[in-house]
């Protein structure tokens, strides 16, 4: 029926332009790994670059772990084990703009939190920076190197990350100014990704509440009968 072929070709021009929009989201973060292995390799050839373990840049505490009950609806994030959150919590513990790494369950994931948040048990976080440390570039070296600290996971059913182990992890350090640019560089790259995620999350959204309208008929095309 016309009504139909009308509503197919409304939700297919959505589908073409989120289509578009996943293609170029996924050309952007083929950049930043192009990107990340392009300023990484170049720091390693750096004259002054030096290799520091970790610990001796940074502080590595667990967090506190919640009462599976206690995570619930709420405003604050709960990091634990997992590459998401396992909750929501009322509560929160730990102020925003904060690196962490899971020690449990996916262990060795790396995150940067932007919001307040509560960290769990299965969590650390690094604080106390050096004040020769740009706390962006250690997140990205940190990331690169996720592989690298998963491998370090022990336990064949929960695989667990043991302190002292990412303490001794060495990574390549350039000297602060180098490690500025690189993390403007990467920052610049990632905040394409998120926006573009974003657009495509909210055109999705409008696409399945339209569809919604449409198919129910709460809504009629123009020219409709």
């Amino acid at each position: 029926p016309p009504q139909q072929r009308k509503i197919a070709a409304i939700l297919g021009t959505y589908d073409e332009i989120l289509d578009k929009l996943g293609a170029l989201q996924a050309a952007k973060e083929k950049q930043l790994k192009w990107l990340t292995r392009i300023l990484f390799d170049k720091t390693n050839t750096y004259p002054k670059t030096k290799k520091v373990a970790l610990g001796q840049i940074a502080r590595i505490e667990k967090g506190e772990q919640l009462n599976r009950l206690d995570i619930r609806l709420g405003e604050f994030p709960v990091w634990n084990g997992g590459v998401n959150p396992s909750g929501y919590h009322d509560k929160w513990n730990t102020k925003g703009g904060a690196i962490t790494i899971s020690s449990g369950g996916a262990s060795g994931f790396v995150n940067f939190e932007a919001r307040d948040f509560w960290l769990g048990g299965d969590c650390f976080i690094l604080k106390n920076l050096s004040d020769q440390i740009d706390r962006d570039f250690l997140f990205y070296v940190l990331k690169k190197s996720e592989p690298k600290i998963m491998r370090l996971s022990v336990g064949s059913i929960i695989p667990h990350l043991y302190r002292g182990d990412i303490e001794r992890l060495k990574l390549a350090v350039p000297p602060l100014s180098e490690q500025q640019h690189i993390a403007r560089v990467l920052s610049c790259a990632k905040k394409e990704i998120v926006l573009l995620k974003s657009e495509t999350e909210a055109l999705d959204r409008q696409k399945r509440g339209l569809m919604q309208k449409l198919l129910t008929g709460q809504w009629r095309i123009s020219g409709e009968p």
